[in-house]
């Protein structure tokens, strides 16, 4: 029997994790794993020592922590247009979390993908059934690229936690869709204490109703701004007395927003009362912190800074900073993409 989850990895880009680590692999002996596929040609995933061996100059050389002694990628491209893969690797020995009970599943990875499906199995029960945590499903024709690499968190608590024969794998499916490249793999305790500020959510309100936010808006646009923090509780513990601290331009205006408690893998939003108004020509820094009554072993996460500019001169209203995190182009398909703007005048 096979259970289904869709997945949102939580991508951490810097700052450190102190979760105590109960399982690991390198990724580097071909004896700790069974390699399964039913691709047409043949293609198994490989263990390869070599940092260029994905196909993209972006990711030359592949930038794993321990890259040097091993780690699995299997090359779609490489295969041809009209091959196609279906490959599984799935550790051999039951890993015995027996005596852990809230669990996370980290891997680093990279990966550019156009209509392959990646995911992740996850068994407690030596392969009875298992539980499917879709990583990415790129069916759309849209490309999508990692960072190189990228660290990817999944909660199997609900999967794994105390139980004594948990079995992972990886499952590629694509055709002439990039690749796929992964190592280190961890199995960590959660923190007991884990809150984290998932979004600043700030924005004018206009006709569209809801909160748009600019990073660079004309003086003659500027409107009252709004902010709210989104924040999950991703530790093993309730949250209790949660509350989010707006801090702009270092004091100029301070604002706090409470919420009593938030559980064990929920997310809620606070909204902060105070409202700001661009009057000035410059950088107006914003600064959301989050708090519980709980001490927290992980901090980097718990605050996060927005900066919105005001010109005197020009007529830019930017959504993205001058900054962008990643491309996506349609390979000759039909694709409609873009961002929302509710500008107060016609320009």
């Amino acid at each position: 029997m096979k259970i289904i989850l869709s997945f949102i990895p939580l991508l951490f880009i810097s700052g450190s994790w102190k979760s105590q680590t109960v399982w690991s692999n390198d990724c580097d002996n071909s004896s700790d794993w069974t390699f399964s596929n039913t691709s047409s040609p043949n293609l198994d995933w490989q263990i390869t020592t070599s940092v260029n061996a994905a196909p993209l100059p972006a990711y030359q050389p592949l930038g794993f922590t321990t890259v040097s002694n091993g780690f699995f990628i299997i090359d779609s491209d490489a295969a041809g247009a009209s091959a196609t893969q279906n490959a599984r690797i799935e550790i051999v020995t039951p890993i015995d979390l027996n005596n852990q009970d809230h669990v996370l599943l980290t891997f680093e990875n990279a990966a550019q993908s156009f209509t392959d499906k990646r995911t992740v199995e996850v068994s407690g029960d030596n392969g009875l059934t298992w539980t499917e945590f879709v990583v990415s499903s790129d069916t759309n024709h849209i490309l999508y690229a990692t960072e190189n690499p990228s660290t990817f968190i999944i909660d199997i608590s609900n999967v794994a936690g105390g139980q004594s024969q948990v079995i992972i794998a990886f499952i590629y499916e694509g055709g002439n869709d990039h690749f796929w490249a992964i190592d280190d793999v961890k199995i960590i305790e959660k923190e007991e204490n884990d809150l984290q500020l998932d979004q600043i959510y700030f924005g004018e309100y206009g006709a569209f109703g809801d909160k748009i936010g600019y990073y660079n808006t004309p003086f003659y646009t500027s409107r009252d701004i709004y902010f709210s923090a989104i924040i999950s509780n991703h530790g093993s513990n309730f949250q209790n007395n949660v509350t989010a601290v707006l801090d702009i331009n270092n004091g100029e205006l301070m604002d706090t927003a409470f919420v009593q408690t938030i559980a064990p893998g929920e997310v809620d939003t606070l909204e902060l009362d105070s409202i700001w108004v661009n009057v000035s020509y410059n950088i107006d820094e914003f600064v959301i912190s989050i708090y519980s009554d709980s001490t927290e072993n992980v901090m980097f996460n718990n605050s996060d800074t927005v900066r919105i500019g005001v010109s005197n001169s020009g007529d830019i209203l930017s959504r993205t900073g001058d900054q962008y995190g990643e491309g996506i182009y349609n390979y000759g398909n039909d694709y409609e993409v873009g961002l929302l703007f509710d500008p107060i005048l016609d320009g």
